[in-house]
């Protein structure tokens, strides 16, 4: 099983939908099975999870750049 949908925690509203086409239910067993809109559903998951990764780690590394400015330029 690539999910499991568990309908207590918060979930987008697209990939609600998603699940719902597809036809999972509320144990996370499969009724219906749609190769591609589960395919689908999975790829925006993990584009959702690369984007906020790229998030972090540009603001990480902008923090990180301001710090040393100010600890090597003595301003």
């Amino acid at each position: 099983m690539l999910f499991r949908y568990n309908p207590s925690k918060r979930n987008f509203k697209f990939l609600h939908l998603l699940y719902e086409v597809i036809g999972v239910d509320s144990s996370g067993k499969v009724e219906r099975f749609d190769s591609i809109l589960l395919l689908n559903s999975v790829a925006i998951k993990n584009f959702m999870m690369l984007t906020h990764i790229i998030k972090k780690a540009a603001f990480l590394s902008s923090l990180i750049l301001v710090i040393m400015m100010y600890w090597f330029a003595d301003i």
